[in-house]
């Protein structure tokens, strides 16, 4: 799940630069994006796309490289959190100021947020084992 926070409430994303971000390197994108791949093999499944001002986005049956480059770019530019259902702590940002702007219920029991440095540590920390998941 992507989701941006503004002072502890849900704030949006304009759909104009998640498609803008998901787009530029898909095979054939059809609008709304409910479905990206991407030409490494990457991408995957969109929920929530479909609306002006997206107030979150979930991604199912997704990966790979370009796919992630995509995430973190969108959260990068955006100021939005990721996080996904598994073993605490599940949940990521691209930068630590992001942090400030969480709501206190729930997110407070998913941390600590780790903070990636690029596309590929996200991708590293999303997929780590559960045995190393301190």
């Amino acid at each position: 799940m992507l989701q941006r926070f503004c002072e502890g409430k849900v704030a949006t994303i304009p759909r104009a630069i998640f498609e803008e971000i998901f787009s530029r390197h898909a095979i054939t994108p059809q609008y709304p994006l409910q479905r990206i791949d991407y030409p490494d093999g990457s991408g995957g499944d969109i929920y929530g796309s479909d609306a002006d001002e997206i107030e979150g986005l979930m991604f199912n049956h997704c990966g790979g490289d370009m796919f992630f480059a995509a995430l973190y770019e969108l959260a990068q530019r955006t100021g939005s959190v990721i996080y996904w259902p598994d073993l605490d702590p599940s949940i990521a940002v691209t930068d630590p100021a992001t942090i400030e702007h969480f709501p206190g219920d729930g997110f407070d029991r998913m941390g600590p947020a780790y903070v990636a440095p690029d596309h590929h540590a996200l991708m590293a920390y999303i997929s780590r084992p559960s045995s190393s998941r301190t």
